[in-house]
């Protein structure tokens, strides 16, 4: 099968301006680039002078702690983005390996959606998905802090510092999910309890990561008032090992826009020595886990300690005081664990169905949810939201899992963050094929995802063609369209690959 892109601006993804040109695409990957006047292919799209990039690359997707991987493996939010590769498996999460051969992890996140897995080990997870699923996008996976450590310790109800044979059993299922095809490893610290981490754990697992060259992703333990001595952490680990390091979703909160740029300035002091970049979407809200919301007090509480102290009455007024005050209105329910018709309602409609107020109907929904409700909540300025995604060190993600099943409430981050990162680029003046390069190649090389991130014969075709202002009109995957003329065609969207990383 042969497909001729004709009269298009090709970003090829290497920093260089746009060159007028056709594209032939020869089964899965890119033929030629050039003038074929003459060439009669089995089909021909005719570009108009839109811009032809490599698809774009989301370093940080969270379609596998949803399972929307597999209840909608199509990936039709992602596509329509432009977004053909995702790298899952972030903030301590991921799907392999599991040493019980069920998603337990998960299960406890969302009892709404339990699945069982026929995989234990790495590989056996991405030699599963490659056999037995067809999927929209190429995916790939980090494995998972969390995952692996509560399989080690057998009692994640309570934390505690690992023995030196279980850390030594930890480095080794580490080295293995990197031999089997992660492209590194992912780690929550802001998240209850895995604040309570020691630094030696993470740098003595973050030198696996690095002898591997592979990537280290990492939620920090603070984003707010505790943030540049978090960032200073990062890069100190990333220094100490010479490990590629990701901050996960570095956020600019209201109130804390100072710390967020002195954050900014010490990445780039220190890039030279510590290689750590960061990820961001364009939007002002983000994803809150309610235990999140916890005094800083009881932040290394084990979950069980922190639900009973929540439950008893004689808490209450103390705990009213303490919980930061949320603006009702600006907050909706996007997770639920039991409550599904509590999805998509606002924290504002909760109070005053109750009869409550906001910071009461806090407290009842972290009781509700037994601290593992989410709220959407709009808590970040987008003026620093601009400036760090304009950064160098910044890669641009959804953040985000390509489907919902909130039909009410479908975040834009989900459906719209590369086409209106384009559109704060252009407004900065960013010239296009800095843009282009920032979401294709500069991604997938940092991953080490072969063959994928540029225009370029020899590279898969995964292609897409938009306009200036961001609208997505074609996307190939592996060269064939799944969306066409801006549609999307579901019946298409089953040429992804799962993506190995090989070893180095």
């Amino acid at each position: 099968m042969t497909t001729l892109i004709k009269n298009v601006q090709v970003v090829d993804g290497s920093g260089q301006s746009p060159v007028k040109a056709d594209v032939l695409v020869r089964d899965r990957y890119i033929a030629a680039v050039g003038s074929f006047p003459s060439f009669k292919a089995d089909d021909v799209l005719f570009g108009n002078e839109q811009y032809l990039s490599s698809g774009f690359v989301d370093m940080n997707a969270s379609s596998d702690r949803t399972l929307a991987l597999f209840s909608e493996p199509t990936f039709g939010d992602f596509l329509k983005q432009g977004v053909t590769s995702v790298l899952m498996g972030q903030c301590g999460f991921s799907l392999a390996p599991s040493v019980y051969g069920s998603l337990h992890t998960h299960q406890s996140r969302d009892s709404k959606h339990v699945a069982n897995s026929n995989w234990r080990t790495f590989g056996e997870f991405l030699d599963t998905l490659s056999k037995n699923w067809a999927f929209g996008a190429n995916i790939g996976s980090l494995a998972g802090h969390r995952v692996m450590r509560e399989d080690i310790v057998h009692d994640p109800s309570k934390f505690r510092k690992l023995s030196a044979g279980e850390l030594r059993v930890f480095r080794h299922l580490l080295l293995r999910t990197l031999e089997e095809g992660s492209f590194g490893f992912s780690s929550g610290l802001g998240y209850v309890p895995y604040t309570q981490t020691p630094y030696h754990e993470m740098r003595a697992l973050a030198d696996v990561v690095a002898q591997h060259k592979g990537l280290y992703a990492v939620h920090m333990r603070n984003e707010t008032d505790g943030l540049l001595d978090s960032v200073k952490e990062v890069v100190k680990l990333a220094q100490d090992v010479s490990v590629r390091t990701i901050i996960s979703h570095l956020r600019p909160f209201v109130g804390y826009e100072q710390e967020f740029e002195q954050a900014l300035e010490l990445l780039a002091r220190k890039f030279s020595k510590a290689h750590v970049y960061f990820d961001m979407n364009p939007f002002p809200y983000s994803a809150v886990r309610a235990d999140a919301f916890l005094p800083r007090r009881m932040q290394d509480m084990d979950i069980e300690a922190a639900l009973s102290y929540l439950r008893d009455p004689a808490s209450e007024k103390n705990l009213l005081q303490e919980l930061p005050l949320v603006d009702a209105r600006d907050a909706m329910v996007f997770r639920a664990p039991d409550m599904p018709f509590l999805r998509g309602v606002s924290l504002f409609d909760f109070a005053q169905n109750r009869h409550v107020s906001s910071k009461k109907a806090l407290l009842e929904f972290m009781r509700a949810t037994k601290l593992r409700g989410v709220l959407f909540y709009k808590n970040l300025n987008p003026n620093y939201i601009a400036k760090g995604l304009l950064s160098s060190q910044s890669l641009v993600s959804t953040n985000s899992s390509h489907a919902t099943d909130v039909a009410a409430f479908r975040p834009k981050r989900a459906t719209d963050t590369f086409p209106e990162f384009l559109r704060i680029a252009d407004r900065a003046g960013m010239p296009i094929e800095k843009a282009v390069a920032k979401i294709t190649s500069v991604p997938a090389s940092l991953a080490g995802i072969e063959k994928r991130g540029m225009v370029a014969a020899g590279f898969y075709a995964d292609l897409v063609l938009c306009s200036k202002d961001g609208s997505i009109s074609n996307v190939f995957v592996n060269g064939r369209r799944a969306v066409a003329d801006g549609q999307f065609k579901p019946a298409e969207a089953t040429s992804g690959n799962v993506l190995y990383k090989r070893k180095p």
